[in-house]
């Protein structure tokens, strides 16, 4: 769970595994062993759904506003 939480947070806070993939990957490139290592994080994010029962974003505050930099208040 450590890792993922990792994985999913950036410098703001939780965000979707796929931006913070783009983000690092962008930030620091890629070599011969992003895909596997990406491949892995998404199968975990997969693995914790099937075995929480949830998506594992919904443990996590923030996400919506921090992936998308989206305030609620601000869009009412």
């Amino acid at each position: 769970m450590i890792q993922i939480c990792d994985a999913l947070a950036d410098t703001k806070g939780f965000c979707l595994i796929e931006k913070r993939l783009m983000e690092t990957g962008i930030r620091l490139g890629a070599n011969e062993y992003t895909r596997n290592k990406w491949k892995r994080y998404l199968e975990l994010v997969q693995y914790l759904r099937e075995n929480v029962g949830m998506l594992v974003y919904k443990l996590l505050t923030g996400v919506v506003e921090n992936t998308f930099d989206f305030t609620p208040e601000l869009s009412r």
